[in-house]
């Protein structure tokens, strides 16, 4: 028998082709706000739901009928929330109720199994606690992308840079031009983070080449600005802070702007030359991306810029790359992980107000149900008592 597409049902991606299923809502007052989506759109909206629930009698079949189960029942035991897709309430979080999993096999069916779930709608302080889950699954992912990325961005590099069987002019020119580099690098506002750091590329042509890692692995050196965990300059409490965004930004002007006219120079020297711009652009990208994870941005109109640009400069260092698809698809991979990451952040779901006249912070945040801090700090009002009326402030509900 063929199913219409209305008795499909998925669970964190899980289709379940639904028997039977009700759902509604008891009489018991909820203030909790469900996320519910229609399928023709890519926009959320917030739906009143007062203590929905919801019975569905399934089957699933096909060979990896026992991971299904398996997972299934690791969330039921953990009583983790999940994402119901469901054909008539569209998208909302739920999780199982007392006794809400249970499962039935049959002889006479192979790969096959029947579900009986009882699900209720999750509340909003796991919706909460949700969120921070998922974000924090999806910085552990851009890392290890980022990571891997760094690798594939280097072996190019090493395949592409000529070592042997060049003459002295152009092994002289080669460190010139790495030189160079390397000062446009500290000139991008990078030289307010790199403190004693001073410009890796000096010696001959021959010492740097039998530096540890090479010429690459210099490179990559020089662009970690002492980010690492141990030693930036700014701890992971400080999510918000100045060094956070300096970093991004110093990671994006170089992405956007290392570069040196090739135009008279020898072809051995352009080709060793290009391999380094291409390795600094791409790799400063990737670490613009990584830079994400700190929360750099504010206010939504600083993440909508973040994206345009970050999109902008990943298309052009994209498109240089045409002879490499695994190039390009790193650097696809790591923006579209660090985008999401930012759409991500509670202030996306500001909404804006105007007040038409001036009043105090506090009358404001209880109207609009919202904290009193982070309403100062998104919309830089500077005296709490007189916040101006007539413009455009963002409101992040508590709700």
């Amino acid at each position: 028998m063929q199913f219409e597409k209305e008795d499909i049902i998925k669970i964190n991606g899980i289709e379940l082709h639904a028997r039977n299923d009700d759902w509604g809502q008891s009489g018991k007052k909820s203030d909790n706000q469900v996320l519910l989506t229609d399928e023709s759109s890519s926009q959320a909206t917030n739906c009143q739901l007062d203590a929905v629930d919801f019975r569905i009698e399934a089957y699933y079949v096909g060979a990896d009928y026992k991971e299904v189960v398996s997972k299934l029942y690791r969330i039921y035991k953990q009583q983790k929330n999940m994402l119901l897709e469901h054909h008539d309430v569209g998208r909302v979080w739920v999780k199982f109720s007392n006794g809400g999993y249970r499962v039935k096999k049959t002889q006479r069916r192979l790969w096959y199994r029947e579900f009986v779930l009882n699900l209720v709608k999750a509340n909003a302080a796991d919706l909460k606690i949700q969120v921070v889950e998922v974000q924090q699954l999806a910085e552990v992912q851009l890392k290890k992308e980022a990571e891997q990325s760094l690798l594939d961005f280097l072996s190019k590099f090493n395949a592409d840079f000529i070592i042997d069987n060049i003459t002295s002019l152009v092994k002289n020119e080669t460190v010139n031009n790495l030189y160079a580099l390397a000062d446009l690098i500290s000139g991008y506002g990078a030289d307010n983070l790199l403190g004693g750091i001073i410009n890796p590329f000096v010696g001959t042509f021959e010492n740097m080449t039998s530096m540890a890692g090479g010429i690459g692995g210099t490179i990559l050196s020089y662009l970690l600005f002492g980010r690492s965990k141990n030693d930036r300059k700014y701890t992971a409490e400080e999510t918000n802070s100045e060094d956070a965004k300096k970093y991004y930004h110093t990671y994006i002007d170089i992405a956007d702007k290392a570069d040196i006219n090739l135009k008279d120079a020898d072809p051995e020297v352009a080709q060793n030359t290009q391999a380094a711009i291409d390795l600094i652009k791409q790799a400063a990208i990737v670490k613009a991306c990584e830079s994400v994870a700190d929360s750099p941005f504010d206010t939504k109109d600083e993440i909508e810029q973040a994206i345009k640009e970050l999109e902008r400069i990943s298309d052009k260092i994209i498109h240089a790359a045409e002879n490499d698809k695994n190039i390009q698809n790193d650097i696809h991979n790591t923006v579209n992980r660090a985008v999401g990451i930012m759409q991500s952040h509670p202030v996306c779901n500001a909404k804006q107000v105007v007040k038409n006249i001036s009043l105090p912070a506090i009358v404001i945040c209880h109207d609009e149900h919202c904290n009193e801090a982070a309403f100062l700090k998104n919309n830089k009002i500077r005296h709490p008592l007189f916040v101006p009326a007539g413009v455009k402030l963002e409101v992040i509900s508590n709700d």
